[in-house]
């Protein structure tokens, strides 16, 4: 069996920054970002809300189109940082307030 030849071919139109700054994020911005189901929605909404990118704030739309690996690196820092929260975290909080909603 012959191998398999695999190429990647980098994107030219790619969002690139160079500077992108975090506020603390408050209450609030949790509970917009928990409309969503899936952890990576969450995340998303979140960096959306908290953060500028070379001093604009982007749309969760807008983030769609980050390099996947930009996104895996931003939201693997702002996990690292406390400032995220881990997926655990955003799983038992959601759980939490899905549960206060229901009663």
């Amino acid at each position: 069996m012959a191998k398999m030849k695999i190429s990647i071919e980098k994107s030219t139109d790619k969002l690139e920054f160079k500077n992108v700054t975090v506020r603390e994020p408050l209450v609030a911005d949790f509970l917009e970002a928990q409309k969503f189901e899936d952890n990576s929605r969450i995340s998303m909404a979140l960096i959306s809300q908290i953060c500028t990118f070379d001093g604009k704030k982007l749309t969760m739309e807008e983030l769609e189109q980050l390099p996947l690996s930009t996104f895996l690196e931003l939201s693997t820092e702002l996990a690292a940082t406390g400032l995220l929260g881990s997926a655990e975290q955003l799983s038992s909080l959601s759980g939490m307030a899905a549960s206060d909603t229901a009663k």
